[in-house]
């Protein structure tokens, strides 16, 4: 038998200053028990590397620092039998050398505590020679490091270097451990990796602050304590998204909070929204009764100037009460704006104005 021609695989990018190995593969022919890798500076064809390793694997390992970052090159390899022949040489293949690229989160760090029920992860790439961003993707982890939810394939068009994006997730649970990475391609094919990075979700809880009126009763010997604001808890279909710890948002499709525990309104009452960014297409918000009464108000809008519409229908009869609010003009999808809904003596009466 004879030494048949090898077949040198080609590699990716790598950084020169670390040692990578070169894997090949022989059919047939002769026991390979060693193998001599040729490398030639692309531009030059000089040779920079021609060196035998005695092995029986199918590879060959090329030292640290014994190439250039930014340089291309050419391989081939040849495969020598116990006898001292050697093979022809493999097909010639193109590879460079670049710098490790660096790759990281700039806004979170390990036992980073988040305080909302959602964040933005920022991330920054930068690579010495040049080679941009192709693409990335971010993953959320389970504390158990199950996969909760990724962002899926993002595609870089910006190639300028120094390279930030950043990728929102939602819905995180108070209090619980999450792991978040990022895994991104460069356009030279070099993969790029955060590695997971743990972080701990920890909301604040509002205050709520109400005027308290105290009660002396002498005759018993002790005060009353009276307060008419309570906190009710509200039902989402969804973990909820918080705003700044201050606002929740509802824009998604199906969003809204229910509040159907905790409180019973027997006569008159007053409600206020607040907000911005409203839907103008659907009921902003229902009242219902038991028996069935519901109780609606929507917003409408003619170009930028905005009015709320309420509708009262009792069960079981077909006509309804109907009132328009006033309008106010000038509104933008910034813009806070503050519903004031009351009942008196049974009779409604909506209004709507700008907040600051």
């Amino acid at each position: 038998m004879a030494l048949t021609q090898p077949i040198l695989y080609s590699t990716m990018p790598f950084d020169a200053s670390t040692s990578h190995t070169f894997v090949f593969t022989v059919i047939g022919g002769d026991q390979v028990v060693k193998n001599k890798l040729t490398i030639q500076n692309a531009d030059t064809l000089a040779i920079v590397y021609s060196v035998e390793t005695t092995t029986f694997r199918y590879e060959h390992t090329l030292p640290s620092g014994t190439l250039t970052n930014g340089t291309q090159y050419l391989a081939y390899i040849q495969t020598i039998n116990a006898t001292g022949d050697i093979s022809i040489a493999s097909d010639t293949i193109s590879f460079q050398c670049l710098t490790a690229a660096t790759f990281g989160f700039n806004n979170i760090s390990s036992g980073t505590k988040v305080n909302n029920a959602s964040y933005s992860f920022s991330v920054t790439y930068n690579q010495e020679e040049n080679d941009a961003l192709n693409s990335c993707i971010f993953n959320l982890y389970s504390d158990a490091q199950i996969l909760l939810s990724t962002s899926n394939e993002i595609y870089i068009q910006d190639k300028t270097l120094p390279y930030t994006m950043s990728y929102m997730f939602a819905g995180f649970r108070n209090n619980t451990k999450y792991y978040i990475e990022c895994i991104g391609v460069s356009d030279a094919g070099v993969q790029v990796d955060t590695g997971k990075v743990d972080f701990l979700t920890a909301f604040d809880v509002p205050e709520v602050f109400s005027n308290i009126v105290l009660v002396n009763d002498c005759e018993n010997g002790y005060i009353v304590f009276q307060s008419n604001v309570t906190a009710i808890d509200g039902e989402t279909p969804r973990d909820p998204i918080y705003v700044d710890n201050a606002a929740i948002d509802l824009r998604g499709d199906g969003d809204y909070v229910a509040f159907n525990e905790g409180y019973m309104v027997t006569d008159d009452f007053t409600a206020r929204i607040w907000g911005y960014d409203f839907d103008t297409n659907g009921d902003l918000i229902t009242f219902s009764t038991v028996s069935g009464d519901i109780v609606t108000v929507a917003l409408r809008h003619t170009g930028n100037t905005i009015w709320p519409e309420l509708t009262a229908r009792n069960a079981g009869v077909s006509y309804y009460y109907a009132i328009k609010g006033d309008e106010v003009s000038s509104i933008t999808s910034t813009t806070n704006l503050c519903i004031f809904i009351q009942k008196r003596n049974n009779i409604y009466d909506v209004t709507i104005g700008k907040t600051t």
